[in-house]
């Protein structure tokens, strides 16, 4: 039983080192920011840089990937993600940070790609699911370790650069030195976003949406919180359950996933998401013991559908297009991270306070909408369809055609 997990090893130990780096970096230099003067404005550029950064990485780092393996592109990602670190302690510049959230976000997207497409290589139609769902529960509990190390000495600056540059470096560690092989993928294809989307239009918008989504609740959600009334301390509590919401519901939907469509249960995340939303509108100024439920179930169904998404995605491809497929779908989740905040930030003048949940009810419904319909309508794909593009490669196998996750 636990054999199963064994490849998940190397990548997860990997991504919790990395991840409580840039974690620590990131709330860090938002602190000093606010400590120093700047407005919000320029503390928001600096998402928005990391996420541009992102998206290019995910869009023009898969040819690096492929040509020089997993292990050494992920190598000098970290290195430059280390130096970048580092370089804020340097000099402390709106304009110079930006540029360094930036390239630091290039290098994250191509550190990302690695371990997802690691992950993904090692998987199956029948785990891939759960093998996805224990990536996103140890991408949060990273982050969570990574706010505790703010603890170590805030007043210490470069201490705090330091700690995220070494992270970032010894990140490296459990992929040079494991026993377990990297993915080979053997005479890989590039797959664009026409390509992708025409194979699994579903998973695309689904990671789409949940970029703009998680973008959102990032941002907004605590705004929306003091709106309602609450206090500073409530809405770190109502936050840290909103996110723990997201952890515990990560493995039994990944599980769930792995057997019934995955298609039907984006649906129907999507429309709790709509229906939670509504009653956080509702209720969620009554009692804080209502909004700690609403907010947890509100977590457990939104964080939920990035992974399920990639997963439908992957279920249409095979192992030489593994590397490829990534990196589109973490460039659809990181155009609508940027997208996200922004929408509903212009929603929120006509909505006030209210304007991120309208924003999620308003994209969540018409994706639930679009995947129903398809599940509904769209027959699954026949086998002589697929003879296009499938072959058997020593990753993934041939994907069955009456699996009920390709209805």
């Amino acid at each position: 039983m636990i054999k199963q997990y064994s490849p998940l090893v190397t990548p997860l130990s990997a991504l919790i080192i990395l991840t409580m780096g840039s974690a620590l970096l990131t709330t860090f230099l938002s602190l000093k920011l606010e400590s120093i003067g700047v407005s919000n404005i320029w503390i928001g550029g600096m998402t928005t840089a990391y996420y541009a950064g992102i998206v290019l990485g995910a869009f023009k780092l898969e040819k690096l990937i492929l040509r020089v393996g997993h292990i050494r592109s992920y190598s000098a990602f970290a290195s430059m993600l280390a130096v970048i670190s580092i370089l804020h302690g340097f000099y402390i510049d709106v304009y110079f940070w930006l540029i360094l959230r930036f390239l630091g976000g290039i290098v994250t997207a191509g550190l990302y790609v690695v371990i997802e497409s690691w992950i993904l290589g090692n998987t199956t139609n029948n785990n891939r699911g759960k093998f996805l769902a224990l990536y996103m529960i140890a991408l949060y509990v990273a982050q969570a370790l990574g706010q505790a190390l703010l603890n170590i000495s805030l007043s210490n600056i470069v201490l705090m650069y330091c700690i995220s540059g070494i992270l970032a470096s010894i990140s490296v560690i459990p992929l040079t030195l494991t026993k377990i092989s990297a993915p080979t993928i053997s005479e890989p294809e590039t797959l664009g976003i026409k390509k992708i989307f025409s194979l699994s239009p579903s998973g695309v918008m689904t990671c789409f949406v949940s970029g703009m989504v998680l973008g959102g609740i990032y941002g907004l959600y605590p705004v929306y919180i003091k709106h309602i009334g609450y206090s500073t301390a409530d809405i770190s509590l109502i936050m840290g359950v909103t996110i723990l919401g997201g952890m515990l519901f990560q493995f039994p939907l990944g599980k769930l996933s792995d057997i019934i469509s995955r298609r039907l249960l984006i649906g129907l995340l999507s429309l709790c998401s709509v229906l939670v939303s509504i009653f956080i509108i509702m209720f969620g100024g009554y009692n804080i013991v209502i909004l700690l439920l609403l907010s947890l179930i509100f977590g457990g169904a939104t964080f939920c559908l990035y992974p399920i998404g990639i997963s439908h995605a992957c279920d249409r491809i095979v192992g030489n297009q593994i590397v490829s497929a990534t990196q589109t779908l973490l460039l659809s989740y990181g155009i609508g991270a940027m997208l996200g905040p922004l929408i509903a930030s212009i929603m929120s003048l006509f909505f006030k306070g209210y304007g991120l949940l309208v924003f999620i009810i308003t994209v969540c419904l018409p994706l639930s909408i679009f995947v129903f319909i398809r599940k509904h309508i769209v027959p699954p794909v026949a086998y002589e369809d697929k003879l296009d593009f499938i072959a058997v490669t020593e990753l993934t196998p041939v994907t069955n055609e009456m699996d009920p996750r390709n209805e």
